[in-house]
C-alpha cells in the first residue's frame, strides 16, 4: 500500500505547482491574445476607412472577442478569490476590484455596440452624449464601489488608513468632453478639445527625457546588473518611448485631420491609424521580452553576482590575512593562551596604577576583581643558537617588571590599550636584558612559572627573537 501511495502523494504535491504554472500560462495567453486582437481591429478599421466594404460589426468583432476574454478571466478570478481562505482579511477589496473591472468591460462592450449601430444606420441620429451613457453608468458604479472597500493601513505609520484606488477615472471626463464637441455644443477646435492629452504627453515627454539621461548614465558608468533590474529598466523605457511617440503622433494627426481646412496637405487614414498599430505591436514585443527573456536575464545576473561575491570574499580574506600577519605582536609570540591572558592582566593593572603607588600596590590582590593574586617568578634560559643556561646575575622577571612599574609610576602617561601596555612592558624589560647582555642577539626562550595561591603552578615557554639595532648594544625585535 505504501508503494502504491507514493505516486498519488507525488501528484498531490505537484498539484499546487501545476496550478500556479497553468494560471501563469493563462494570464500570458490572455494578454497576448488581447493585444493581437487590438492590432487586428486597427487593421480592419484602416481597411474599412480606405473604402473596403467590411461591415462595421466585423470591424468591431475583435474588440468584442477581447471583451469576452476579459469577462471570462475576471469571473474566474472572482471565483478563485472566494475560494482562497488565506485572503480572508483582504478578500473584500480584491473582489470589489475585480467587480469594477467586470463592470468596466461590460459597459465598454455596450458602448461599442451603440457605436456600431450608429455607424451602420445612416438614418440613426443618436447623439454622442447618448451613446456615451454606458460610461456614465461606469463612472457612477466606480464611485459607489470605491466607498464599499475597506480601509487599509497606509505605508506611512503617521498617515491614516484609506481605501485603495480612486473614486473617479479622468478618462470618463475626457470622453464627455469629446462627446460635447462631436454634438457641436461648442465651437472649439479639436486641437483645443484635446488639451488633456497634450498635458499627459508633456508629462510623459519629461519623464522620458529623465529616464533617457538615467539610462545613458547606467551605460556609461557600467552599473552592475543586479537581479535583472537593469534589463527591466530598459524594457520600461522602451514601453514609455513607444507610448509617448506613437500616442502623440496619433493625436496630432487626428486633430490635424479634423481641423483640416482647404489648402492644407491632407492627412491620410494611414497617418492616423499606423501609429496605433505600431504602438500596440511594440507593447506586444516588450511584453514578450518581459515574460520570456527577463527571467533568463535575472538568472544570469544572480549567477554573476554569486561569482563576484565569491571573488570579493577571497580577496577580502587575503587582505585580512596580510594585515593580520603585519600586525602580529613584534615582542611577544603567543605560545600559551593562559600565559598571554595572565601577563596581559597583570601588566595592565601594574601600568594603570595611580601615580606614586608602589610596586606592591600595583600587584593584583586576592580580593581584586578577576581572580586571586599571582606570585610571579621567572627564570630565563637564553639561547643564541643553541640551548644554554641563563647567567647567574640575570635579574628575575618579577624584579624587572616591578622596576619598570616604579619608573613609570613617577611619570604619569596617558591610558593605553591592553595591547600597547603589554608591548611597552615587554619592550622595556627586553631592553634592560639586552643592555646587560650585549652579545645575546638571536632567538631566546623564556620559561615562566605562574604560581597561584592554591599551590598549583604552571610552567610555559615563550619564544622571543632579539636583534641588535644601531645606537645601542641590543634591542628587542
Amino acid at each position: 500500500m505504501e508503494v502504491a501511495g507514493e505516486p498519488r502523494r507525488a501528484r498531490a504535491d505537484m498539484a499546487p505547482h501545476l496550478s500556479t504554472r497553468l494560471a501563469h500560462c493563462m494570464i500570458i495567453t490572455t494578454n497576448v491574445c488581447q493585444l493581437l486582437l487590438m492590432v487586428l481591429f486597427l487593421a480592419l478599421m484602416l481597411v474599412r476607412l480606405d473604402g473596403l466594404d467590411v461591415p462595421w460589426g466585423g470591424v468591431f468583432a475583435p474588440l468584442w472577442a477581447s471583451d469576452a476574454i476579459s469577462l471570462v478571466a475576471g469571473a474566474h478570478e472572482v471565483y478563485r478569490l472566494l475560494r482562497m481562505e488565506s485572503l480572508e482579511h483582504m478578500r473584500r477589496n480584491l473582489v470589489i476590484a475585480q467587480a469594477n473591472r467586470l463592470k468596466g468591460t461590460a459597459c465598454t462592450a455596450v458602448f461599442k455596440a451603440l457605436v456600431v449601430w450608429r455607424l451602420a444606420d445612416e438614418s440613426n441620429n443618436m447623439s454622442a452624449l447618448l451613446i456615451c451613457v454606458p460610461f456614465y453608468v461606469c463612472a457612477l458604479g466606480r464611485f459607489v464601489l470605491h466607498y464599499l472597500k475597506e480601509k487599509v493601513p497606509a505605508p506611512e505609520p503617521t498617515s491614516p488608513p484609506k481605501r485603495p484606488g480612486t473614486p473617479v477615472n479622468p478618462l470618463h471626463a475626457f470622453i464627455v468632453l469629446v462627446a460635447i464637441r462631436v454634438d457641436g455644443l461648442n465651437d472649439l477646435q479639436w486641437s483645443s478639445t484635446f488639451w488633456p492629452l497634450w498635458i499627459v504627453f508633456g508629462i510623459l515627454a519629461v519623464t522620458l527625457v529623465a529616464a533617457g539621461c538615467l539610462g545613458i548614465g547606467i551605460l556609461v558608468t557600467g552599473e552592475p546588473r543586479e537581479n535583472g533590474q537593469r534589463a527591466l529598466f530598459f524594457i520600461c523605457c522602451g514601453v514609455l518611448l513607444t507610448v509617448t511617440v506613437c500616442g502623440f503622433a496619433f493625436a496630432f494627426n487626428l486633430t490635424k485631420r479634423l481641423d483640416w481646412v482647404e489648402g492644407e496637405a491632407p492627412v491620410s487614414n494611414a497617418d492616423i491609424i499606423s501609429p496605433l498599430i505600431a504602438a500596440y505591436g511594440g507593447i506586444l514585443c516588450f511584453y514578450l521580452a518581459f515574460t520570456f527573456i527577463l527571467p533568463r536575464v535575472v538568472d544570469a545576473d544572480i549567477a554573476a553576482m554569486s561569482e563576484r561575491m565569491e571573488e570579493e570574499e577571497d580577496q577580502r580574506d587575503g587582505v585580512l590575512e596580510a594585515v593580520t600577519q603585519h600586525l602580529a605582536p613584534p615582542f611577544l609570540v603567543q605560545q600559551s593562551s593562559t600565559l598571554f591572558a595572565h601577563v596581559n592582566t597583570t601588566m595592565m593593572r601594574a601600568f594603570l596604577a595611580p601615580t606614586g603607588a608602589s610596586a606592591t600596590d600595583a600587584t593584583p590582590r586576592a580580593d581584586a576583581p578577576g581572580g586571586g593574586a599571582l606570585r610571579r617568578s621567572a627564570t630565563a634560559a637564553w639561547d643564541a643558537g643553541a640551548p644554554g643556561a641563563a647567567p647567574a646575575d640575570a635579574p628575575s622577571l618579577a624584579e624587572e617588571g616591578q622596576a619598570g612599574v616604579k619608573d613609570w609610576a613617577s611619570d604619569p602617561l596617558p591610558v593605553l590599550s591592553e595591547y600597547e601596555a603589554l608591548q611597552s612592558e615587554l619592550g622595556e624589560w627586553l631592553r634592560t636584558q639586552t643592555s646587560r647582555q650585549p652579545n645575546l642577539a638571536g632567538p631566546a626562550r623564556i620559561q615562566v612559572q605562574l604560581d597561584a595561591e592554591g599551590g598549583v603552578s604552571e610552567v610555559v615557554d615563550v619564544n622571543l627573537a632579539l636583534t641588535p639595532v644601531a645606537g645601542g648594544p641590543g634591542a628587542a625585535a
